[in-house]
């Protein structure tokens, strides 16, 4: 008997035979969310139900409605999603971050084209979705995602994501977005930062530092840290548009009013590092404690809103000096100046004056500090946020006129729809393909 000749066609009839037992098990199998798919070790579960059974903020009502005007009229269909979805991907970079992404039966489902890149590990967005879907029965809905840091950013081009004709257009969800007119269709959600993990931790640790420092322990110096991400220009005009960057011109006075300003850079690239030195702008990485000893805390944008950055000075017992600005988050307008912050000029350039009246109005600063903390306490905490997400998904369903039951059918035989709420059946599946490919050899 021939071995060689033997054994070919029984490993074949063997891999097929794996194929028709395994590929039924790894479909049904390990319908767990792993812990590292999800935030769900530091989900504050039982506030989160208690928020999910309370009605929804009033605040939160306007800006989901605001949000979604456009499409009160005329319903969302499958069509309109996907015409966006190709639109904005016909106009923007491959690198570029643009996702569609659907909820069906509470299991989250992501599209990768033919060809595309498919990570093997969630995106913190993913992980903050699948997290929801496991305290949440969500319903049926179907929506693009742009995770960029807002919409648009500077380099993009302007209404990249409108289409010409108003009725193929659907919304696209952002994490930060400059006003309206040129924003129409966003929907603005919760932040990636202030939807994971370490937004509970530096929840506890504001809260924990607001105990252990007193308002009167306080210097009155407007103190800030970060990097020069406002410029929005290329390295090669860097020198020429420094004048022109908020942040830059508070580090400044830093320079020429060191008894009433502390800021600095404490990161940035190396192509600008050697002329901010020589400004004297560059200075030490601070933690948010050494922020807290101090009473006022600017709050300036970068590439986009500064997040969970003004989150957590809005919850600090330290007051907020606001830069007047057209990018907002999805609860920017719920606050009110001299209420929740000191208003500033975008070019700061009124900050000197607004210390001396927080310094002459001392009584009047610690309010605001108290309203806004009391503000961040019943709407920004860790809760909320998922809360305020699961408004968003619930209206965007609501609107949607999509025959869910049948697009279910179609996804099946469409390999470019993957579900990516178990990723542990993912990944046995991959091994399982290269098991088949190495024995077909």
């Amino acid at each position: 008997m021939n071995v060689k000749k033997w054994k070919k066609p029984s490993l074949i009839v063997l891999c097929i035979t794996l194929c028709a037992l395994t590929i039924p098990v790894i479909n049904k199998s390990l319908p767990i969310v792993r812990a590292k798919e999800s935030f769900r070790t530091t989900f504050p579960k039982e506030k989160f139900q208690a928020r999910l059974n309370a009605p929804a903020k009033p605040w939160m009502v306007e800006q989901i409605n605001r949000d979604f005007q456009d499409f009160e009229e005329k319903k969302i269909d499958a069509l309109m999603l996907n015409k966006t979805y190709q639109h904005i991907c016909q106009n923007v970079s491959q690198k570029t971050p643009f996702y569609h992404y659907r909820i069906l039966d509470n299991e989250l489902y992501k599209f990768v084209p033919h060809g595309a890149p498919f990570s093997d590990t969630d995106s913190s967005f993913e992980k903050a979705f699948k997290t929801l879907l496991i305290y949440a029965k969500v319903p049926d809905v179907d929506f693009i995602l742009c995770p960029m840091d807002g919409m648009p950013e500077p380099y993009m081009p302007a209404g990249f994501f409108m289409l010409e004709d108003f009725h193929d257009q659907a919304p696209v969800f952002a994490q930060a977005k400059i006003k309206e007119p040129l924003t129409k269709y966003i929907v603005l959600i919760p932040d990636q930062f202030s939807l994971n993990e370490e937004w509970e931790h530096i929840t506890q640790e504001i809260l924990a530092l607001n105990n252990e420092i007193d308002w009167n322990q306080k210097r009155e110096v407007a103190i800030w840290r970060g990097g020069l991400t406002d410029t929005g220009v290329p390295n090669e005009q860097f020198v020429s548009h420094l004048a022109s960057c908020p942040r830059f011109n508070l580090c400044k006075k830093s320079v020429t009013f060191p008894l009433l300003v502390d800021a600095g850079f404490n990161w940035v690239d190396k192509a600008q590092q050697d002329n901010l030195q020589k400004e004297g702008v560059i200075k030490e990485e601070l933690g948010k404690k050494a922020h807290l000893l101090c009473k006022y805390l600017p709050v300036l944008d970068g590439h986009m809103c500064t997040y969970p950055g003004y989150q957590w000075r809005l919850l600090s017992n330290s007051v907020c000096f606001k830069q007047e600005s057209d990018q907002i988050q999805w609860f920017y307008a719920a606050l009110k100046p001299y209420v929740h912050y000191i208003p500033i000029q975008n070019d700061v350039s009124d900050l000197l004056e607004k210390i001396e009246w927080a310094k002459s109005h001392d009584e009047d600063a610690l309010k605001i500090s108290k309203q806004a903390q009391e503000f961040a306490l019943k709407n920004l905490l860790l809760e909320d946020n998922y809360f305020y997400l699961y408004l968003v998904l619930q209206k965007q369903a609501s609107l949607e006129k999509i025959d869910f039951s049948r697009l279910k059918k179609e996804m099946q035989n469409d390999s470019q729809w993957k579900c990516i709420q178990y990723r542990k059946r993912l990944a046995l599946q991959k091994s399982f393909n290269r098991i088949k490919r190495v024995l077909a050899v």
